[in-house]
């Protein structure tokens, strides 16, 4: 049988990791915006150009929401983990009091 219990110090470093590749990955944006512009800038005032930044825009967007979503996940990792070791140290403050009283 699988061991299915949850080690909190595994899940908060998981859940950091995932606060700090979010930072990473909006960090794309603004090269991202730059990039298009070039691109953008090198064909003005045409169809091409339009589509780039239209491209870019929404680039950005998903970026944007996708760091934003792994920031939220890895704030739920920490706080369950926090929590869990919560409830570990409640339940070993109890079976204490039981063994003494």
């Amino acid at each position: 049988m699988a061991d299915t219990t949850m080690d909190p110090a595994a899940v908060q470093a998981a859940g950091t990791a995932a606060e700090g590749l979010s930072n990473q990955v909006s960090g794309y944006q603004p090269q991202l915006a730059q990039a298009a512009g070039e691109a953008a800038g090198g064909v003005p005032k045409t169809a091409t150009a339009s589509s780039v930044q239209s491209n870019g825009g929404a680039w950005s967007q998903a970026i944007g929401k996708l760091a934003a979503t792994m920031d939220q996940q890895g704030m739920n990792l920490v706080t369950c983990s926090q929590r869990q070791s919560g409830t570990e140290s409640t339940v070993a403050g109890s079976l204490r009091a039981i063994q003494t009283g």
